[in-house]
């Protein structure tokens, strides 16, 4: 469990997913300028997004629609998703 602004919820960062998951994205913990860079990535509040690799070095692979894209893990610690059902 990772503990949102305020309460115990079932959400997390996005790098704690492991591959193969479609997530949801609930929050997004970064200044304006890191918001607005992942929503010209199409990453923004209720994006769905499926993790295609994650592993332990190097970039996380995700994907949005039909796009690829690689994020760091400092970004994607800031970005919080809640697993879909």
């Amino acid at each position: 469990m990772y503990r949102s602004r305020d309460k115990l919820a079932d959400v997390c960062p996005l790098s704690f997913i492991e591959p193969g998951r479609e997530v949801r994205v609930v929050d997004i913990r970064a200044g304006r300028t890191l918001a607005g860079r992942l929503a010209r990535m199409g990453i923004y509040l209720g994006s769905r997004i499926r993790v295609i690799s994650n592993s332990i070095s190097g970039p996380m692979i995700i994907g949005i629609g039909d796009k690829r894209i690689g994020l760091g893990r400092g970004m994607c610690n800031k970005i919080i998703v809640r697993s879909q059902l």
